[in-house]
């Protein structure tokens, strides 16, 4: 588990991190997502251990951050979100580099290669030259050498940051090998929609401050900002247009065939007061939901924070 209590962090006149609280749980995929410069980097950065907080403290599994680093760096994989790995060397010989580090068994160290290899999918790039590699491949074989040493827990600074879409689906497949391992995997992005279909739960931070953490049905405001619905029925798509037309709350409806979608002005309540209306009127409704986005609750919340 990773528990922060007040931690924060100062550079000159500038607070970077401002007495954050914390607490992820085993097997949790958490997301810490906002702009750049709100301060995700120097939290992985103290969480790590590789940047001692001005004030508050952490633990990782129980271990201080300040006070057990030893400890930490045994259990924690941290990719930083800029690698300078030996251009000149092959995968594997930078792989073999690091496990000697880590004082890796050398009669196992072959095994423990291909294996991560394999999870990262990098094993026909196994002989290839680190200069040769794109940079899907190089954030790869950055989460490669930070499972080395088989750890609980994975900090990871804007990892699918600069890399095209194949390269993003490969690494997620990856860490969703490790979720599959009830590992902690910590992942820090400025772009909401890169997180959205991958996370249990998210911090969203800004200016130095979590404004609001926990699993993604949790967090979301339960106001009446305009959502997006998605409505599917079976059949009366005349009598459902009819419908959703005369409803003050509706707005920007969109139909194809036998499925409509809109905004929709209200919060959970006002929902089902739709849902039982249409039933009423006897629609046979296949599903009526809301295509939730970490982009819209981080609006919704920031709409809120202002108001």
């Amino acid at each position: 588990m990773i528990t922060t209590k007040d931690l924060y962090r100062e550079f000159e006149d500038v607070i970077a991190v401002n007495t954050i609280n914390l607490e992820i749980q085993d097997g949790e995929i958490f997301g810490l997502v906002g702009p750049n410069g709100a301060g995700k980097t120097t939290t992985l950065r103290m969480l790590a251990g590789n940047l001692a907080p001005t004030g508050g403290t952490a633990f990782i599994d129980g271990y201080e951050i300040l006070k057990d680093q030893v400890e930490i760096r045994k259990i924690v994989g941290y990719i930083p979100d800029f690698f300078n790995f030996y251009p000149e060397l092959k995968v594997w010989e930078c792989l073999d580099y690091f496990a000697e580090a880590h004082k890796i068994p050398k009669e196992s160290r072959r095994d423990r290669i291909d294996y991560i290899l394999d999870v990262t999918d990098l094993t026909e790039k196994r002989d290839a030259f680190i200069k040769g590699l794109s940079r899907g491949m190089i954030q790869r074989l950055g989460l490669a050498r930070a499972m080395l040493h088989d750890p609980r827990i994975y900090l990871l600074d804007e990892p699918l940051s600069g890399i095209d879409p194949r390269g993003r689906l490969k690494l997620k497949e990856s860490l969703k090998k490790l979720h599959g391992e009830r590992k902690i995997i910590m992942i820090s992005s400025h772009i909401l929609a890169e997180l959205s279909d991958f996370c249990t739960s998210i911090g969203i931070m800004e200016k130095g401050k979590i404004i609001s953490a926990g699993r993604i049905e949790e967090i979301e405001p339960d106001t009446t900002i305009e959502r997006t619905l998605h409505l599917e029925v079976l059949s009366d798509e005349e009598k459902v247009e009819q419908i959703l037309r005369g409803n003050e709350r509706i707005s920007a409806l969109e139909i194809k065939g036998k499925t409509f979608t809109f905004s929709f002005k209200g919060d959970k309540v006002d929902i089902t007061d739709l849902n039982e209306e249409l039933v009423r009127c006897g629609v046979k409704i296949v599903s009526l939901a809301e295509k939730k986005t970490l982009e819209d609750i981080y609006l919704r919340i920031s709409k809120e924070r202002m108001s």
